[in-house]
């Protein structure tokens, strides 16, 4: 805490504008009400409620004041508040000149756009304008969007990306269903702010779109489904309601709740029941749908199913995103129908005899466009959610939730054909038909339709207003259920047995065999394991054996066994001399694909000419007061993990193909507890350099580690990362207990130019594709400056004729997103022109 108050001084020096519109904010809403109480006047009330019919009317000098006006102190309060946050992020990216551009451009150029349309819209007689032409409509929330979405342009990918995610969904969620100006005017001033912000960062080259890690991606879906899928709340309050939650706005207003569900019917009602017309009966209607708790309800729990959705979306399940896109799907459809198609042109409602054809303009737009686009954007990122449940999971669940809804639906039926007296007017087989999709959707749906119908007994009432509760819940619990991606009990335990074979002993790459994605083999005395991949009819082993090492070279040849009887071409990538020397003694043939860079960190030390440039980057780093820190990735701070986050985010982002997870981790790989991670930080705590340190045992021991993630801020300065390696070494060297420190290899670099066989042309065709992007070979030499002992890694393969197989399921492993139809023709004709040899 006293390190906490001892930097805002220090953070109010730095944002001189935040501070001065902030006091301008406090001393301007003291001001109004101490003349309003002096002299008699409304200015407050007058300021804070500018219109955009007073604005038309000359008033438009009042608009700028007018922002800075709260009607209540509470609203000042969080306008204050609002302006510390936003435009103190913002003015520490832009700095203040910028940052006083980007408020009033962006504030007063989205108000005076938003203005201009909505007087537009009055023109034609819009709906939507004329309903909101005498409210209030100038907020300090356009300036601020405005600025703050400016500032994203010079950002990182991962800030720019989180900040334009959440701030346009929060603000198409607020126009959509809140419908104010104020929020028209926010969304017209960001997209101006975002076009200011481009041009600021041009040179920067922050504003081109680059990829996204899957969970960076995962993050960002989740965001926009739960904002969107929230947003239909603010139609409570809305002048303008619309969605499937808006009827619940009537409860402010009406304040009775029918708890039976089959309460009496009032005498309007019931006229309107006994008639043909809708005018003046649709807000019985309404009224009628809501004023239960079951109509509460079941208006309620699609937004909850859709909350559920975008959980299991950030935790990666491929079904959440599904479920999402068939609400969505349905929430447009619905849309289309209830709004548009149903009331204007078979329910005989007649708006636009009163309003112009204009005025369903908002209505379609609102209620079918924005699911339509969340639909397709859920769909285009299926590609970052790889989980995905159990056969008998998904089975269980869909049979759940269709049997429920099949089972009530024919009690339904079987009530009302049985009991037609308990429905007011009574209501025939054809009329429960029709009326029977309608028991299971969100009111707000129906707010332009007519119910055929009212329950009027006990039991009528109690099936007509629960089943579609009880169903949309049994699909809620099903849902929750699916999502609880939980492995098999045997992968569990397999997982359970590589952890406890790792410790009797492994080799450098071990520990990657701990990562998702991989299959386990286990030995037939169940002390030696093997982690692999199948694609393309091939087994890609991760490493080589791991487990009892008198038994490593019998599982190795049982393995082989294993894969021939299951039509398997096995093939031990990236593995030492001693077992490519033992499968090529019967028969197989071998390609190195690297060398693997092995400090001994007993005898490390830096001195000699060839140490220079290692011997220089520690010394700039304790110039610049550089330091390393060695934790695990969970006792990190939160603020420190997002700024790891945020490094990885930007490299991956300036890759034009997706992340690896092969023999190279990501941010995921860190989060195991068994992972070392050394950052380097400067004197302000800020990361540099995150580097990390998979172990490796022998008998229980820890006797190495090997570097894998290895990530540099952009700004950093160079030898940053050349001084954590060294730092790691010495680390190493106090601690006394690693036998060796493996820079790991550099994937399928350091080839053997002079080799001529198929597969090391095959090899280097996917070596020279990958490394613009990779650059694999740069990695190789800057491991080189640490005067390493390079061990050589292979693949090993039995059969020359699955040589396109192999390379394939080798590209498929590095780079599982990247398309193979650019390699094949290519990688084929190397395989025809080429003379092989089995041997």
């Amino acid at each position: 805490m006293r390190r906490l108050l001892a930097a805002v001084p220090r953070w109010l020096r730095a944002r001189p504008l935040t501070v001065t519109v902030v006091i301008l904010l406090i001393v301007a809403n003291v001001l109004v009400r101490v003349l309003d109480a002096v002299l008699g006047t409304s200015l407050r009330t007058d300021l804070s409620s500018v219109s955009v019919m007073q604005t038309a009317a000359g008033h438009s000098l009042f608009v700028p004041v007018s922002m800075l006006i709260g009607e209540r102190w509470m609203l000042v309060a969080v306008h204050v508040l609002l302006t510390l946050v936003l435009l103190g992020v913002a003015e520490r990216r832009l700095g203040w000149a910028r940052a006083l551009i980007g408020l009033v451009v962006a504030g007063l150029g989205g108000t005076v756009i938003g203005m201009l349309l909505l007087l537009a819209g009055l023109h034609i007689n819009e709906l939507w304008s004329l309903s909101l032409a005498t409210q209030s409509s100038t907020t300090v929330w356009a300036p601020l969007t405005g600025v703050l979405l400016a500032s994203t342009g010079m950002m990182n990918v991962f800030w720019r990306r989180r900040v334009r995610t959440v701030g346009y969904s929060v603000l198409v969620a607020l126009l959509l269903f809140g419908a104010t100006p104020g929020h028209l005017y926010a969304l017209l001033a960001a997209v101006i702010g975002q076009v200011l912000g481009m041009w600021w960062g041009r040179d920067r080259h922050v504003h081109v779109v680059g990829r996204s890690s899957h969970h960076e991606a995962r993050v960002l879906l989740a965001t926009m489904v739960a904002v969107l899928g929230v947003g239909p709340v603010l139609t409570v309050f809305s002048a303008v309601p619309l969605g499937p939650l808006a009827p619940l706005g009537l409860l402010l207003s009406e304040g009775d709740i029918d708890i039976s569900g089959s309460g009496p019917i009032s005498d309007q009602l019931a006229r309107c029941l006994d008639s043909d017309q809708l005018a003046g009966c649709l807000h019985e209607f309404s009224v009628a749908r809501v004023s239960t708790i079951s109509g509460i309800v079941v208006t309620i729990l699609p937004t909850l199913l859709l909350l559920v959705s975008a959980y299991g979306i950030l935790r990666g399940r491929r079904v959440a995103a599904w479920m999402a896109i068939g609400i969505n799907l349905a929430y447009s459809l619905l849309s289309l129908w209830y709004f548009l198609i149903g009331p204007f042109l078979i329910g005989g409602l007649s708006l636009n005899h009163h309003h112009g054809v204009g005025e369903i303009t908002f209505v379609l737009l609102a209620s079918a466009l924005a699911p339509l686009v969340v639909s397709a954007l859920l769909v285009g990122g299926l590609r970052h959610l790889q989980l995905r449940p159990s056969r008998r999971r998904l089975i269980c669940a869909v049979t759940a939730s269709l049997g429920t809804f099949a089972v009530l639906s024919a009690l339904y039926l079987v009530v009302g054909v049985v009991r037609p007296d308990d429905f007011t007017p009574q209501a025939s087989f054809a009329d429960l038909l029709v009326d029977l999709p309608e028991r299971f959707l969100p009111a707000g749906f129906l707010g332009l339709t007519r119910p055929g119908f009212l329950p009027a007994g006990a039991l009528a009432g109690m099936i007509y207003h629960w089943m579609g509760p009880l169903t949309w819940l049994v699909v809620i619990v099903s849902s929750i259920s699916l999502l609880q991606v939980v492995p098999p009990r045997s992968e569990r335990a397999a997982r359970a047995k590589v952890d406890d074979l790792l410790l009797q002993g492994g080799r450098s790459l071990s520990f990657m065999a701990t990562w998702p994605h991989n299959t386990y083999w286990f030995s037939s005395t169940g002390r030696v394991g093997i982690a692999y991949r199948t694609s393309h009819g091939v087994a890609l082993t991760v490493g080589e054996p791991f487990g009892a090492e008198n038994e490593r070279d019998a599982a190795t040849l049982e393995f082989a066994r294993f894969c021939d009887d299951h039509a398997l071409v096995p093939v031990f990538y990236s593995v030492h001399d001693h077992c490519r020397d033992l499968l090529a003694a019967h028969g197989w043939s071998s390609q190195s694909v690297g060398l693997e860079s092995v400090i001994d960190p007993v005898h490390w030390q830096t001195k000699g000419k060839r140490w220079q440039d290692v011997r220089t980057a520690i010394n700039r780093a304790k110039r610049e007061g550089v330091s390393d820190r060695l934790s695990a990735f969970a006792d990190l701070s939160l603020a420190t993990q997002l700024q790891i986050k945020a490094i990885s985010e930007e490299w991956v982002s300036e890759k034009a193909l997706p992340e690896m997870g092969f023999t190279l981790g990501g941010v995921e790989q860190l989060r195991d507890r068994r992972v070392r991670l050394l950052l380097a930080e400067n004197e302000d705590g800020q990361v540099l350099a995150v580097t990390s340190w998979l172990p490796f045992w022998r008998d229980g021991r820890v006797v190495g580690w090997t570097l894998d993630f290895m990530r540099r801020h952009p700004d950093s300065s160079n030898g940053v990362m050349e001084f954590l390696i060294a730092r790691m070494a010495e680390r190493l060297q106090e601690e006394g207990e690693a036998e060796s420190m493996s820079l790991s290899a550099a994937p399928l670099a350091g080839l053997d130019e002079n080799d001529a066989s198929a597969l090391s042309r095959l090899l280097a065709a996917i070596s020279d594709a990958l490394e613009p992007v990779y650059g694999f070979r740069s990695l190789f030499f800057f491991k080189r400056k640490f005067q390493p002992e390079e061990q050589q890694i292979s693949v090993v393969y039995p059969d020359a004729s699955a040589l396109s197989s192999i390379a394939l399921a080798v590209t498929e492993a590095y780079v599982p997103g990247m398309r193979l139809d650019q390699l094949v023709t290519s990688l084929r004709r190397s395989e025809a022109t080429s003379d092989v040899s089995p041997s």
